[in-house]
């Protein structure tokens, strides 16, 4: 898919980002002004299992999709984005059914994780029948992804607090999403009884429909704030974009990931900061 949702990130220096049109740019200098960049590493492919007979591996793609995205993956089939992540399976014949050894990648074959599941489906070629697999298996690759060992140890921490003006699924894919954008850029994201030195809220608003029909779109407006230990803000990453209705209602975990990687590299600016900043 080669649709491309663009995503306003704000820069990390205003001279850097030369002159935009207002009102992207904010007159507060603690809240840079906005780029665009394009979607191209979103997602995560999910490869028919090799060793399964054609119709099961059908459908049990089919299942890890589903079970994926209710972890708030955006799970696809077929080439995906040239940076998306690459989870590919080999099933060797059982008695009753078949050991499955999967390998996640990222776009340069690095190695994120491996997993092992044990499946014997009554029906192999109902995607159904692969449910608690898939299941097992998605939120293993959850974990993975959660999993802060790309952090720096001596580096901030940082815990994601609440995002308002948005709920659910919707707002755990967001969450989910900046967690592990921070992590891949070396950040240590708070878990359990870890002490954070920097907590990250977020507001989205999205305005309502505007536009001749079938091709309205509508405004998503988000502000992260960089909070110390102390509660006192570092300052404000701010993104806005009108986004087409149809991808909203579709495509909301692929737009959650890209609005996470987009603020992450302001985030990261704001977490690193020793000075305080003023207004």
């Amino acid at each position: 898919m080669r649709e491309r949702l663009l995503i306003a990130l704000l820069c990390a220096a205003v001279a850097a980002c030369g002159n935009l049109p207002r009102p992207f740019q904010p007159e507060d200098k603690t809240i840079d002004t906005f780029a665009l960049m394009p979607v191209d590493k979103a997602g995560m492919v999910v490869k028919p299992v090799d060793g399964l007979p054609p119709e099961a591996a059908e459908a049990f793609a089919q299942a890890l999709i589903e079970a994926l995205r209710k972890q708030d993956i955006a799970a696809m089939s077929g080439p995906g984005n040239p940076a998306a992540l690459v989870l590919a399976g080999t099933a060797v014949p059982t008695g009753s059914g078949w050991d499955i050894k999967f390998a996640l990648q990222d776009s340069q074959k690095a190695a994120l994780g491996a997993f092992a599941a044990n499946a014997a489906p009554q029906k192999a070629e109902d995607p159904k029948a692969w449910s608690l697999t898939a299941a097992s298996v998605a939120r293993a690759v959850a974990g993975a992804l959660a999993d802060p060992t790309t952090a720096s140890a001596a580096g901030p921490v940082v815990a994601i607090g609440a995002v308002t003006g948005i709920g659910g699924d919707d707002g755990r894919a967001l969450t989910r999403a900046l967690a592990y954008t921070l992590q891949k850029s070396r950040i240590k994201v708070a878990t359990g009884p870890d002490k954070p030195t920097h907590t990250v809220v977020g507001a989205v608003t999205i305005a309502p429909p505007r536009g001749p029909e079938g091709k309205q779109v509508r405004n998503i407006d988000v502000r992260w704030t960089v909070l110390r230990a102390d509660n006192s803000a570092v300052g404000e990453v701010r993104q806005a974009n009108d986004v087409p209705v149809a991808m909203l209602d579709r495509d909301w975990p692929d737009i959650a990931l890209a609005v996470a990687d987009a603020a992450t590299d302001g985030i990261v600016d704001l977490v690193n900061r020793r000075a305080t900043l003023t207004r």
